[in-house]
Formats: structure tokens, C-alpha cells, sequence
């Protein structure tokens, strides 16, 4: 089979391809579409007013995000590395007749994740062997919860690419030979992408941290006496420094509080968290239940034998990497306690890990010989086929829009406002609307009353999907643009001003 190991891969990586294109345009408006909508606004202000990778913004401008009214926009998260990818992507397809930013954002995390599938493949193949690799690309492809997690437009999926290409750089500088004309450019590479990774996102810090745990396997404590260690270790954080504590600070109102996620709800590692993380994340939703038996038996499997020595099992000592990787993947969950609990797309960067150790116990069920050892196979081929189908049932809802409401909604009112109209576009303080709209605006009515909104920050229009009494009180207020039973896009002039088309 090794003979054919391009091939397969290759075919491989095609059906991912394949996989992660299906609905490929389908409208940020499905699961995850507050933040989805948040990211994606930002490449398309910079699409609409240039590129400024210092000053990203997106369309939120109330104060529900830092506390502080944000009447710039200011998205002052991570360092927009996803959105110049998503830019560059948007351009491109505009010159082959091709205008959609959702669509375009989709892509480019398809291509980056098809990237980092290859990426996590050499890895293995280097630590393990390609029958390994390829079993853990397959998970990889297949598994429900990475397939819809790999076409989103969320910087996440860029961050473990980077991460990933850090770790498989890395390793190949310490392959390397000290003569070799590339060995500097692969520690090169290394850091940079290691300081790309970490400004897409900081969580970034625990994946990267397979990086020291890998030389301090290759060569023991030696490295505290190497200055390269101390250079890497500096300079890769040197960028994530500045724009966090030197640079954003500048900013505070696109700034979102974010000290929540550690604990902000003091649920770290109390039985609720457990049941959150072990069993709704990690068991179903991730895993399909029956997963976890091949990820538990891939933990509980040793490393491979190299050789006997005086009848002792000498161990590849390379494969503790993957425990390793796995004890900073806890760290994190425990760690970032009550965002990996609120948000299920908090558990993508345990992802490459998991296939990794689902791989090895269904290497492990597929080459035991039990009494009857025709039961080995098809055991493993029963909990590979459960795992897909039970995750599939768990993860095939967040494909579908909800509220198609306020796509169409949000294109009509695309046509109808003026350029620099400002929205409030109420929906339960999610952006999801309000992204459909294409203006900036208010997500939830901040103050106490809308003409409040008007007077004080400037609202010109209310749109709304929901016939609550504040929007049949603003109907009969103000200018009524268009509507019907589900919806209404309001004018905020007074109606004696304007024209009722209601």
C-alpha cells in the first residue's frame, strides 16, 4: 500500500475537498452566526472602505460588546490574519465574476483546513508511521464536528493550520542536519508562523506548546542551555505582545470583555463542567458517544515497541509527544473553563489530537486478536461507522438557517437604506441581522427608548423581525419603509415627516 501512499492521500484530501463545499453558500446565518457574522464583517469593511489591518471593524457599534459606546466599530480581537486571507480570497474571486463574502469566507477556511489535514498527516507519519497517518487523515476528513467546523468564518480553523505548520517546521529543523542550506529556514519559518498563530489567536499557546515538549524529548535538558530555545520562546511572542498589551489598548471600545471565559461562572471542573466537556462536547457531539471508545483505547495504548533489551519492551520514545499534546489540550479546557462550556466551537483546537488517538485505538481494535479473532475487523469498522452516523445526528442542524427571516429581511433593507444609515436591528443583542443588513448598528435597543437611540447616538433606522410592542409603537411613531406580518424596516423620522407603505 505504501507504494500507493500519494495517491490515496491525495483521493483523500479530494473527498474532504468534496465534503466541506457541500451548501458552500449558504448565508452566515447558521449555527454560530454571532460570531461568524462578527468575523466576517470585518473583511467586509475591508473590502468596502480598504484594507487597515491595524483598525479592524465590524458593523456592532453599541456598547453591549466592552461596556463602551463604539461608534468606530472597532473589532479589536485578534490580529485579522484570517480576514487578510478572506480579503485576498474575496479579490480574487471577484476577478472570476465571483461576489460573496460568505461564500468566499467559507472557501478559504475549506483550503486552509484541507492545509492543515496534510500538515497533521506528515506530523504523525513522522512521529508514528503513514499507516497511522493515514488512518488519523481519514478521522480527520470524516468526522462530522471538523467537517462543518472547517468551512465557518472563524479565525479558528487559520489558527490550527499555523499551529500545525509551526510544530511540522520545527521538526524539521531538529531532523535536520547541521550543514544543511534550509536548516535555518525551517526554524525561521517555525517562529514566524508560531507568532502568526498566536496573534490569530493566544489559545494558540497551548497547542504550541507540543513545540518545547518536542525537543525536550529529542534532546533532554539540554535545551535550557540553549540560547535557540530562550530565541524562539521570545520572539514568537514578541507580536502577540505588542498588539495585546501595547497596541489594542489604544482602543478600549472595541475591545469585548472577554475575563468570563476563564470562569466567569465558577464552573471549572465542578461535576456540571465534566458533564459539558466530557460528555456533551468531547462524547456526543464530537465523537458520537461510541467514538469514545476507540479515543480511550487509543489513550490507554503504550507506544510502539522498537526493540527488546534483556526481554524489556523498549518503547518509541517519539509517540509520548501525543500525551504530551494532549495533557496542554486539557490545560486549555480547564483553563478557558467557562468559553469551552458556552461555546462548542471553543473544542476545535482539541481536534487534531482527538483524531490522532482516535486513529490509534482503531489501529489498535483493527490489529487485536481475540478469541475469535474475526471479531478484531469488524469491530473496529462498527465503532469508525457509529461514531460518524451518531455525531451526524448531532451536528446536522447546525448546517440549517433557523431564521431565514432575517436574511431576506436583511437584503431588503441592503437595498432600501441609504449608504450611511446606522440600524438598530434588535435581535437579542446578536449581530446576525444586523450583518445582513450591512450597516453598522445596534443589535438590541441600548437605551431606553429608541427615539433615546435617535436623539443621542444618531439611529436612523429600526429594523425588525419580531411584532413586539416597542415595533408596533415604532410603526405608528415613524416612517414605516416596508413590512409585513414577520417583519418592518422603519425610517426614524417622524410618520407626519415621511410615508407609511405599511
Amino acid at each position: 500500500m505504501k507504494r500507493f501512499e500519494p495517491i490515496i492521500v491525495l483521493g483523500i484530501l479530494i473527498i474532504a475537498f468534496a465534503l466541506r463545499t457541500w451548501n458552500i453558500n449558504t448565508p452566515i446565518a447558521d449555527w454560530h452566526s454571532w460570531r461568524q457574522a462578527d468575523t466576517a464583517a470585518v473583511t467586509r469593511n475591508y473590502v468596502q472602505d480598504g484594507l487597515d489591518l491595524l483598525h479592524p471593524k465590524f458593523d456592532d457599534i453599541s456598547s453591549i460588546p466592552s461596556g463602551m459606546e463604539n461608534p468606530q466599530g472597532y473589532r479589536m480581537v485578534e490580529f485579522p490574519v484570517y480576514n487578510l486571507l478572506h480579503y485576498t480570497t474575496y479579490q480574487l474571486a471577484t476577478r472570476l465574476g465571483i461576489d460573496s463574502i460568505d461564500g468566499t469566507g467559507r472557501i478559504t477556511t475549506v483550503f486552509v483546513s484541507l492545509i492543515a489535514a496534510f500538515l497533521l498527516y506528515l506530523i504523525v507519519k513522522r512521529i508514528s508511521d503513514y499507516k497511522l497517518a493515514l488512518l488519523t487523515l481519514i478521522v480527520w476528513t470524516l468526522l462530522p464536528y471538523n467537517i462543518f467546523y472547517s468551512r465557518v468564518v472563524l479565525p479558528d480553523p487559520t489558527m490550527i493550520t499555523l499551529n500545525l505548520l509551526a510544530i511540522y517546521l520545527f521538526i524539521r529543523w531538529l531532523d535536520s542536519k547541521s550543514d544543511s542550506p534550509l536548516r535555518w529556514g525551517w526554524y525561521s519559518g517555525a517562529l514566524i508562523t508560531a507568532a502568526l498563530a498566536l496573534l490569530t489567536k493566544p489559545t494558540a499557546a497551548f497547542l504550541l506548546a507540543v513545540i518545547p515538549a518536542w525537543w525536550w524529548l529529542q534532546q533532554g535538558n539540554q535545551i535550557f542551555k540553549d540560547i535557540k530555545f530562550y530565541l524562539f520562546g521570545v520572539l514568537s511572542l514578541l507580536p502577540l505582545f505588542w498588539w495585546r498589551f501595547l497596541w489594542i489598548p489604544q482602543y478600549p471600545a472595541g475591545i469585548p470583555a472577554n475575563k468570563w471565559l476563564l470562569n466567569g461562572d465558577g464552573i471549572r471542573l465542578k461535576p456540571a463542567w465534566w458533564r459539558w466537556i466530557v460528555y456533551e462536547r468531547l462524547g456526543n457531539l464530537i465523537l458520537g458517544g461510541i467514538g469514545m471508545v476507540a479515543f480511550s483505547i487509543g489513550i490507554l495504548q503504550r507506544p510502539q515497541i522498537t526493540e527488546y533489551q534483556d526481554n524489556q519492551p523498549i518503547y518509541k520514545k517519539d509517540e509520548w509527544i501525543y500525551w504530551f499534546w494532549l495533557a496542554f489540550s486539557i490545560l486549555y479546557l480547564i483553563i478557558f473553563a467557562t468559553g469551552n462550556v458556552r461555546h462548542d466551537y471553543y473544542q476545535i483546537p482539541l481536534i487534531p489530537i482527538v483524531c490522532i488517538f482516535v486513529a490509534r485505538g482503531l489501529q489498535s481494535l483493527w490489529n487485536q486478536q481475540f478469541y475469535i479473532t474475526l471479531i478484531a475487523k469488524p469491530a473496529a469498522l462498527l465503532v469508525f461507522a457509529l461514531m460518524l452516523a451518531f455525531s451526524w445526528y448531532q451536528i446536522k442542524g447546525y448546517y440549517q438557517i433557523n431564521h431565514p427571516i432575517i436574511v431576506k429581511v436583511g437584503h431588503q433593507a441592503d437595498q432600501l437604506l441609504p449608504a450611511d444609515a446606522k440600524v438598530i436591528a434588535p435581535y437579542n443583542g446578536d449581530t446576525a441581522l444586523l450583518y445582513q443588513i450591512n450597516r453598522p448598528g445596534w443589535p438590541y435597543i441600548t437605551l431606553n427608548s429608541i427615539e433615546d437611540m435617535r436623539q443621542k447616538l444618531g439611529a436612523t433606522h429600526y429594523v425588525s423581525v419580531s411584532r413586539d410592542e416597542r415595533t408596533l409603537q415604532a410603526e405608528q411613531q415613524y416612517t414605516v419603509l416596508a413590512g409585513n406580518d414577520e417583519y418592518v424596516i422603519i425610517e426614524l423620522t417622524p410618520a407626519t415627516e415621511g410615508t407609511s407603505s405599511n
